[in-house]
């Protein structure tokens, strides 16, 4: 798992760079460098790497990817309709570049429209140095998706002995079982693809709830949870609590309101926040775009209630 969570990192942030380094033409596109991978069998100049990116959402990421392991194997994940991630062949680097050069990528490389909405990226990386990639941005074009629909093929039949992964959030310290229910009952209408790149934490009532909660103090709450992702640059997070009997919840959804840190992760704000209720339970969310909207939907329809809908005036998309 850290070695495609790695590699994913890895995707993002050559993306990243293309997108702030590249040089734009008056006709608002940019040139990416076009690079060509050698002109020799794979005989000869052997693959070491192959991913290919795709993000229509920030919630359904596709991601296929390869590389010789130390067992003398290939490590492989395919993360798309199913995720299945393992060891095979040697030979599957080979037949994974066959397929790709079958399947119409190259011919996307060169120059690229930078616009808002799905993302891509492909890239071979060869034993000699040279490598072969392309980035994509906004609408997809045919070529891409085709080729995208190629190389899922490859994959499919590659990993069709594999297991399948059923990702989980990575769960620390304990939790109080009317907190998890609720929780999971959030996350399945959520259908987060990379459930698995989220921590769960079990709240202690000492002093790191209030730091972990957001709230002043843990009175009148008998247990609580925090769900967020492992990586601190992504602006969300969800505070679940469960209040002891008689409590006051006004003054519980007014602490968390009280409390709101839009800006407490690094280099990123979040744009919007959210309080809810349900029965004796109450959830603060904070977050932006497509995520949040996402978690609110999600709420709604496992029955909760939005009593607070909070706008970080300050937020700068």
């Amino acid at each position: 798992m850290k070695r495609i969570f790695a590699l994913m990192l890895i995707v993002v942030m050559v993306m990243s760079f293309a997108a702030c380094g590249s040089k734009k033409t008056e006709d608002n596109q940019t040139t990416v460098p076009e690079t060509t991978a050698p002109d020799v069998t794979t005989d000869e100049v052997s693959v070491t790497y192959f991913s290919i990116y795709y993000s229509e959402t920030p919630e359904t990421n596709q991601v296929l990817s390869a590389y010789p392991d130390d067992m003398g194997g290939v490590s492989i994940a395919y993360q798309a309709e199913i995720r299945k991630e393992g060891s095979v062949d040697a030979s599957a680097m080979a037949t994974i570049y066959e397929a790709y050069k079958n399947s119409g990528l190259q011919a996307l490389l060169g120059m690229q429209d930078y616009a808002d909405g799905p993302s891509a990226s492909f890239s071979v990386s060869f034993s000699d140095g040279t490598m072969e990639e392309g980035y994509l941005y906004g609408e997809m074009p045919q070529e891409f998706l085709t080729g995208l629909e190629a190389m899922k093929e490859c994959f499919r039949t590659l990993t069709a002995d594999l297991p399948e992964y059923v990702p989980q959030p990575m769960i620390s310290g304990e939790l109080a079982e009317n907190d998890k229910v609720a929780l999971d009952a959030i996350l399945a209408e959520m259908k987060l693809q990379q459930i698995d790149s989220y921590a769960i934490t079990g709240l202690v009532k000492d002093d790191t709830f209030t730091v972990m909660a957001g709230l002043t103090s843990y009175e009148g709450i008998a247990s609580g949870l925090t769900f967020s992702p492992m990586m601190i640059t992504t602006p969300y997070s969800m505070v679940l609590v469960t209040l002891e009997d008689g409590a006051d919840a006004d003054a519980i959804i007014a602490d968390f309101e009280k409390n709101l840190d839009f800006a407490k992760w690094v280099c990123v704000t979040a744009s919007d926040a959210l309080i809810a209720t349900k029965d004796n339970q109450v959830v603060c969310v904070m977050g932006s775009d497509a995520l949040f909207t996402l978690t609110s939907d999600s709420l709604t329809a496992a029955g909760w209630n939005v009593v607070k809908n909070i706008h970080n005036d300050a937020y700068m998309n």
